[in-house]
């Protein structure tokens, strides 16, 4: 009788970390900011896709732009955004307390203006409401 074997064969993948390279330079364009009217100089710019790194690989080495010396790089615009919370507040007379925020203006052409709020209003806790209203009552000052 013959026996019946069964061979199993495991295949293994290799990965291999592959770095990145440089595409070609693009061909030399005006240097020109958004929202500025005159331009100056010229760039190039290249990806880091031929190929992309994977696997583990080095990114491209180097710049991806190259400029002429008259072309100045566009400012960073950073828009206009909220400064921290102030601390809330001692509770009012209305059993309210209070914080507060600032809006920080951006250096861009843009909105001047933060959206949303600067203050935010809530009700005290219930404690330190009802001692106000007995201090208010002990002083004779109740409303009527």
């Amino acid at each position: 009788m013959l026996g019946v074997g069964i061979i199993y064969s495991y295949l293994r993948t290799a990965l291999i970390a592959l770095n990145g390279g440089w595409s070609p330079w693009s061909v030399w364009t005006d240097c020109r900011c958004p929202g500025a009217t005159l331009s100056a100089g010229k760039m190039s710019t290249r990806t880091c896709s031929h190929p992309p790194p994977s696997n583990g690989g080095l990114p491209c080495q180097g710049s991806s732009v190259r400029r002429t010396k008259d072309c100045i790089p566009c400012p960073q615009v950073e828009p206009p955004r909220w400064s921290a919370w102030s601390e809330w507040s001692h509770c009012n007379s209305d059993c309210l307390k209070t914080r507060r925020r600032q809006c920080i203006p951006g250096n861009g052409q843009g909105r001047k203006t933060c959206n949303g709020r600067d203050t935010q209003t809530i009700s005290c806790n219930t404690e330190q409401c009802r001692s106000m209203e007995l201090s208010r009552v002990r002083e004779g000052k109740f409303l009527v």
